[in-house]
C-alpha cells in the first residue's frame, strides 16, 4: 500500500530536521502515513494533471509517469535517491511547521483545504509536483 522508500522514519526526522516527536513508536508511524497521505492528496490537488497516488509515487521512484498517450510528466531531478529524500524533506518540513505551529496536521478549515508552509511548497516545486496550469507555474 504505501512505499517505505518514500515514508519518514524517525531517523530521517531526526538527522534533516533535528524534530523528535513526542510519541509512542506505533504513533509516530500513524503520523508519517497521515503526512505522506496530505502531501500526495496535496500535489493531487496543486498539480493540473491532478496524479494519482500511485502516479505520484512511480514519479518519485522512475522519474515520470505517463498520463496519457500524449502527456508524460518528467521529474527535473535524474537521481532516484535524491527525488526520494526531496519527498521526505517536503513531509518532514510541513511535519516540523505543524508540530512547531501546535497544528495537528496540514488540513485546516472545515472544507479541508491543504495549507502547506512555504518551505513544503518549495520543495514539492523541486520535484516538478507543484504546477497549477499546463502554461506556467
Amino acid at each position: 500500500m504505501f512505499e517505505t522508500a518514500t515514508l519518514l522514519t524517525d531517523d530521517f526526522l531526526k538527522a534533516e530536521t533535528t524534530l523528535s516527536l513526542p510519541m509512542k513508536p506505533a504513533e509516530k508511524k500513524i503520523v508519517y502515513k497521515e503526512y505522506y497521505l496530505n502531501t500526495c492528496n496535496a500535489i493531487a490537488k496543486l498539480h493540473y494533471l491532478h496524479p494519482t497516488r500511485a502516479q505520484i509515487e512511480e514519479y518519485i521512484l522512475t522519474g515520470e509517469f505517463i498520463y496519457d498517450e500524449l502527456t508524460t510528466l518528467e521529474c527535473p531531478i535524474n537521481d532516484h535517491t535524491e527525488r526520494v529524500y526531496i519527498f521526505k524533506i517536503a513531509q518532514s518540513k510541513q511535519l516540523q511547521y505543524d508540530f512547531l505551529n501546535g497544528r495537528g496536521a496540514m488540513l485546516s478549515g472545515q472544507e479541508k483545504r491543504f495549507d502547506l508552509c512555504k518551505d513544503a511548497t518549495d520543495v514539492i516545486d523541486m520535484l516538478g509536483l507543484y504546477q497549477r496550469t499546463l502554461l506556467c507555474k
